[in-house]
Parts: C-alpha cells; sequence; structure tokens
C-alpha cells in the first residue's frame, strides 16, 4: 500500500535524531525491505492456494 518501502524511508530518519550510525540504519532498512519482498510474496502463494482450493470445491 502506498510507497514501496515508504515507512522504511524513515528509519535513516529516526536513527540520525537519535544518533545512530547511518550503516546500521541501512542495514534496518534492508532487513525490512526484505521482509516486506517475503511477506507480499507469501502472501500471494496463500491468496493463490485458496483459489485454487475454492475453485476445486465449487
Amino acid at each position: 500500500s502506498g510507497v514501496a518501502g515508504g515507512s522504511l524511508m524513515l528509519i535513516p530518519m529516526a536513527a540520525s535524531l537519535f544518533g545512530i550510525p547511518t550503516e546500521v540504519a541501512m542495514q534496518a532498512v534492508a532487513i525490512g525491505f526484505v521482509i516486506s519482498v517475503v511477506q507480499d510474496s507469501t502472501e500471494t502463494a496463500l491468496n493463490s492456494s485458496t483459489d485454487v482450493l475454492f475453485t476445486a470445491a465449487a
């Protein structure tokens, strides 16, 4: 929803406010991005498989 990884872009900004190094913030962004991609593909797979089940049931 919205910009892909939009909320992840807030991490470096928040990190700079709290004095966290940029490298650490970027690692957090990278991890968050990977999680969102995995979550997205998992949801797609779940949706597809349930569609197949519903179609088979019908």
